[in-house]
């Protein structure tokens, strides 16, 4: 008799190809235990993004705000971006002939 691995089943002595029921799955976790035991990190893990790239979505959206003040302005999508303030930085010039040397 030939060996089979463990968890598998050997197939019918007949020749034929062995049935759907044959085939092992590894078992699935419960989703109460999943919740428990594991579903906790993924949160934290949401959690812990969303804290961490707020602040980036915030530059980026003072970045794009047409107005002076990053305070004025609640929301953080502005209701006009415009890229304005990096045509003035790159120009060398703002709107009112200020020199900015950003870039020599």
């Amino acid at each position: 008799m030939a060996t089979v691995a463990p968890g598998r089943t050997a197939a019918p002595p007949t020749g034929a190809p062995p049935a759907r029921a044959a085939r092992v799955r590894p078992d699935r976790m419960p989703a109460r235990r999943w919740l428990r035991e594991m579903g906790w990190r993924h949160l934290l893990g949401i959690i812990t993004g969303v804290f961490a790239l707020y602040p980036v979505a915030w530059v980026l959206s003072a970045a794009v705000n047409p107005e002076a003040s990053i305070s004025s302005n609640t929301s953080i999508i502005p209701a006009n971006p415009t890229l304005s303030n990096f045509t003035d930085l790159l120009s060398g010039v703002l709107p009112d002939g200020t020199p900015v040397p950003f870039l020599r």
